[in-house]
C-alpha cells in the first residue's frame, strides 16, 4: 500500500488542550492504520494543496469560518473536525462533528423528568462554536449566562443572582464551569443536589471523581479523530465535489450532582492522550486561578493511566496503600513504585502538594 499524506490544519490557541490531543491521537490512531503520513499544517495557504482535503481543526468561530472560506478559495476541500453542525451549515462543508443540539436538548429535557423546571444555562464562551450551538439548543436567552471574561467572575455573578432567580437546575458549558459551580455554591451553604441539580459537560476525570460525582456528557474526542481519516479517504476518492457529514452520538452521564445515589467509576468511559502538558492560557476565559487549577489536574490524569488514577484518587481520599494495592491487584511495592514514578513522569509538584491541590479541587 502506498502512503499518502493526510494534512491536517489546527487552531493554534487549542494546540495544548486535552480534548484537542485526544483528536489528534485518534486521527494519528487512524493514519497508522491506512499507513498514512500525518502533516500537521501551520499555514493552509499553499497552491501545491489544491483539490486535496485538508482536516481543520479548531473551536473559534472566527478562526474556523476565516480558515474555511481561504482553503476553499485556494480550491482545498476543508473538512471540519468540531463539536457542532454551525460551521457545516455556515460555510457549506464535510465535517465530523457530534449530536451536540441532541445532547444539550437532552439535559435540558432530563431536569425537566425530574422536576427541575427552572434551569440556567451557565458561562458559555461568546465566540465558541460548540457554546454558540449549546445556547440556540438550550433556546432561552433569558436565562442564559455568558462569561464576559473569566469563569470565576461568571460563576460569582450568577451566586449573586441565585438567591432571587431560584434555580433549582444549572446546566454548565463544560466541566470546569461546574466543578467551579459546585465549590463556590458548597462554600456558600448549598446542598448539592438537594437545593440544585447541576450537569457539566465534557466528561472529565476531576469532574467524575469530585466528592458530588457531577453529571455530564461525554464526547468521544479520539472516535472523531478516527472518523475525520476515514471521512477523509472518502473524500479523497471522490471525482466530483461533494459534502458529507459524519454525526457522532453523545453519552450522557448521570452523577451524584444530578441526585444518583452513589458516586460512579468512570475511568474507562473517557480515553486517555499524549499530551503536550501545556495549560490554556491565552484566553482570558480559562485565565482564572480555579480554572487554571482544574485544566492542569485534568491534563496530568489525561496522560497518566487508569491503575495510577485510581492510586491518585484513594491517596487524595486518605487510603491506605495496602488497600489501594488490593483495588488496583498489585502489591504494596508495587503502588509505592507507581506513585514515585508517577510524579518522576507527570509533576513536578511533591506529593503532598499535589494531593493538596487535589483536595482543595475535589473536596
Amino acid at each position: 500500500m502506498i502512503s499518502s499524506p493526510v494534512y491536517v490544519l489546527v487552531q493554534p490557541k487549542i494546540r495544548g488542550s486535552y480534548w484537542t490531543s485526544n483528536i489528534l491521537e485518534g486521527i494519528n490512531n487512524a493514519a497508522t492504520k491506512h499507513r498514512d503520513t500525518l502533516c500537521i499544517l501551520d499555514t493552509p495557504y499553499t497552491d501545491s494543496f489544491y483539490g486535496m482535503p485538508v482536516l481543520v481543526v479548531g473551536s473559534d468561530i472566527d478562526w474556523i469560518d476565516y480558515n474555511i472560506n481561504m482553503l476553499t478559495e485556494y480550491g482545498v476541500v476543508p473538512i471540519l473536525v468540531n463539536a457542532c453542525m454551525l460551521p457545516i451549515h455556515r460555510s457549506i462543508c464535510s465535517g465530523v462533528v457530534f449530536e451536540l443540539e441532541e445532547a444539550m436538548k437532552y439535559c435540558v429535557e432530563y431536569l425537566k423528568q425530574t422536576g427541575h423546571t427552572r434551569t440556567a444555562f451557565l458561562a458559555p464562551h461568546a465566540n465558541s462554536v460548540s457554546d454558540i450551538t449549546k445556547c440556540q439548543a438550550f433556546g432561552d436567552e433569558k436565562n442564559t449566562y455568558p462569561a464576559s471574561s473569566t469563569i470565576e467572575e461568571c460563576v460569582d455573578s450568577f451566586l449573586k443572582i441565585l438567591p432571587e432567580k431560584k434555580y433549582n437546575g444549572v446546566i454548565c458549558s463544560n466541566d470546569t464551569v461546574a466543578v467551579c459551580l459546585i465549590n463556590k455554591m458548597r462554600k456558600a451553604g448549598y446542598s448539592i443536589p438537594d437545593d440544585c441539580y447541576i450537569i457539566g459537560m465534557g466528561h472529565s476525570f476531576l469532574a467524575a471523581n469530585h466528592t458530588v460525582s457531577i453529571s455530564s456528557v461525554a464526547f468521544n474526542y479520539t472516535q472523531m479523530g478516527e472518523q475525520a481519516v476515514n471521512l477523509y479517504h472518502i473524500i479523497e476518492k471522490e471525482v466530483s465535489p461533494c459534502h458529507y457529514t459524519l454525526s457522532l452520538p453523545c453519552c450522557f452521564v448521570p452523577g451524584l450532582s444530578t441526585g444518583e445515589t452513589s458516586p460512579m467509576d468512570y475511568s474507562s468511559h473517557v480515553k486517555k492522550a499524549q499530551l503536550t502538558g501545556q495549560a490554556v492560557t491565552d484566553d482570558t476565559y480559562f485565565s482564572g486561578e480555579m480554572s487554571q487549577q482544574i485544566i492542569s489536574l485534568e491534563e496530568v490524569f489525561q496522560r497518566c493511566d487508569s491503575t495510577d488514577r485510581t492510586i491518585m484518587f484513594g491517596l487524595m481520599n486518605g487510603d491506605g496503600i495496602e488497600e489501594i494495592a488490593g483495588r488496583v491487584f498489585l502489591t504494596p511495592r508495587a503502588v509505592r513504585y507507581r506513585i514515585k514514578n508517577f510524579f518522576n513522569r507527570y509533576t513536578n509538584m511533591s506529593q503532598n502538594e499535589f494531593l493538596q491541590k487535589l483536595r482543595d479541587i475535589l473536596k
